[in-house]
Formats: C-alpha cells, sequence, structure tokens
C-alpha cells in the first residue's frame, strides 16, 4: 500500500483520466452495492426459513446464479419444496 502511495504521486493525470477513474469508481461502487443488497436479502431469506424450521437453499431465488437478474429487493417467487428438508432440519443452539 505504501508503494502505490509513492506511485500515485509520481502520475501525472490529466482531465479525461479523471473522469476514467471516476466512472470506475462509480462503476466499482454500483457491484459493491447490490452485493451488499443480495448479501442482506439472503440473511434475511435464511433467518426466514430456519424461523419457519426449514433448510434454507443455497443460492439466489430460483438457483439462476446470475446475480444481476434478482430485482431486489422483492424479487420473483423461487417456488422452493421443503418436504424433505424438514427431516434434515438441525436445530441451532
Amino acid at each position: 500500500m505504501n508503494q502505490l502511495e509513492k506511485d500515485k504521486k509520481s502520475l501525472k493525470l490529466t482531465p479525461d483520466d479523471h473522469l476514467h477513474l471516476e466512472g470506475f469508481a462509480l462503476n466499482l461502487f454500483a457491484k459493491l452495492q447490490q452485493k451488499h443488497k443480495y448479501a442482506v436479502w439472503k440473511a434475511a431469506d435464511i433467518r426466514k426459513a430456519l424461523k419457519e424450521r426449514q433448510k434454507p437453499v443455497p443460492g439466489p431465488p430460483g438457483g439462476d446464479d446470475d446475480f444481476s437478474l434478482l430485482g431486489l429487493p422483492g424479487g420473483e417467487s423461487d417456488n422452493r419444496d421443503f418436504s424433505a428438508a424438514q427431516s434434515d432440519y438441525i436445530p441451532l443452539l
């Protein structure tokens, strides 16, 4: 990290470079915000499943691995079947 700070002082950035860096930072923060929303949603989903004595299902709703299609909060119903999962329930102590 110290080396990065030293290198930063030697760089000569133009206004176009600043716009590029700002765009990069905004894109990065948008992705982090989306991941944060998913983490909050997933924590609530797990908490709800445990409260209902059901086994939480890993992954996003519907088993879709593309988190960008989640439409959080709310989202679509995933129509999970917990009939077999209830026998696997292990209470947390």
